[in-house]
C-alpha cells in the first residue's frame, strides 16, 4: 500500500501519522509511506529525503543535501526537527518513510502529489468550523477534490 501523509508537524498531523504506523503495524502488510511537508519558503525544487538514505542505525537524520541557499535557517531547522521526530517514530514502528518537502499552497501541493498513484491520502483535521465539521479549510478542500481515498484524523 502507498500512502501519503499530509504533514506539517501540527498535532494533528502527528496524530494522524501516528495512526497510520500503528495501522501499518497491525495490518502487517508492506507499505510505502510518504509524508509531504509543504512550505511557502522560496525553493530552487522539490526535494526528497529517503528515509533509508539520510538515517542509518545509531546516525542522525541528515538533511545536508538540501539546498540551503533556498530556504531560510528558521525554516530549515523546523523541517530538520519535523523530519527527525517522524523518522525516529518511523524506526520505533520498523517502517521505512520518505519525506517530501515543496514549495506552494498546500491545497494544491497534496492534491499534485496525491495523483501520482497513491492508494491512500491521510491528512489531519481541525477544529475550526467549516461547512464539514472537524475537518479544517484545506482537508475539506482536498475531501472535495481528491482522487484517491482520503483519511481525515481528528
Amino acid at each position: 500500500m502507498k500512502i501519503l501523509v499530509a504533514f506539517d508537524g501540527s498535532p494533528t498531523s502527528l496524530k494522524a501519522y501516528k495512526m497510520i504506523l500503528e495501522l501499518i503495524k497491525k495490518l502487517s502488510e508492506p507499505s510505502e509511506i510518504h509524508l509531504l511537508y509543504v512550505t511557502d519558503t522560496p525553493m530552487i525544487k522539490p526535494f526528497r529525503i529517503h528515509h533509508d538514505i539520510t538515517v542509518g542505525v545509531g546516525t542522525p537524520a541528515t538533511i545536508s543535501f538540501i539546498p540551503h541557499e533556498s530556504i531560510g535557517r528558521e525554516e530549515l531547522r523546523r523541517i530538520h526537527e519535523i523530519m527527525e521526530d517522524a523518522l525516529a517514530e518511523a524506526e520505533a514502528y520498523g517502517v521505512s518513510v520518505d519525506f517530501v518537502v515543496k514549495k506552494g499552497k498546500p491545497e494544491e501541493e497534496i492534491l499534485r502529489e496525491a495523483e501520482k498513484g497513491y492508494d491512500l491520502l491521510v491528512i489531519g483535521g481541525r477544529d475550526k468550523p467549516v461547512s464539514i465539521p472537524g475537518l479544517g479549510h484545506i482537508a475539506e478542500a482536498i475531501v472535495r477534490k481528491a482522487k484517491c481515498p482520503v483519511l481525515v484524523v481528528r
